[in-house]
């Protein structure tokens, strides 16, 4: 079977695998980092610069904390997400091999 991941990120969040709602991705955050991970696919980036992206006003343990959250959460909401989701210790990104459509349905 065809892995279909379809991501509207304009006009409104929308996630659909298959044709189902991905229903895990809730968070206004969550949306964001994938969102991120996924406008900037092609450059891995690291969690520093992510951690201090989105909480720039925490220290830089909170923040790498927030990060390391949200991807636990970002890893249980997405359909296959080890496919999807490259990570090592210093960096994370979109896996550019890993094709998805834009908008929903």
């Amino acid at each position: 079977m065809l892995f279909t991941l379809n991501i509207k990120l304009l006009g409104g969040f929308c996630l659909s695998h298959a044709g189902r709602p991905v229903i895990g991705i809730t968070t206004e955050r969550l949306k964001a980092l994938l969102a991120y991970l996924v406008l900037h696919r092609d450059i891995p980036q690291t969690r520093q610069r992510l951690a201090f992206q989105f909480w720039e006003d925490s220290t830089e343990v909170q923040a790498r904390t927030n990060l390391r959250r949200e991807l636990h959460h970002l890893r249980q909401g997405l359909p296959d997400a080890d496919r999807l989701l490259l990570a090592d210790a210093k960096t994370l990104q979109w896996n550019p091999r890993r094709a998805f459509r834009a908008g929903c349905g």
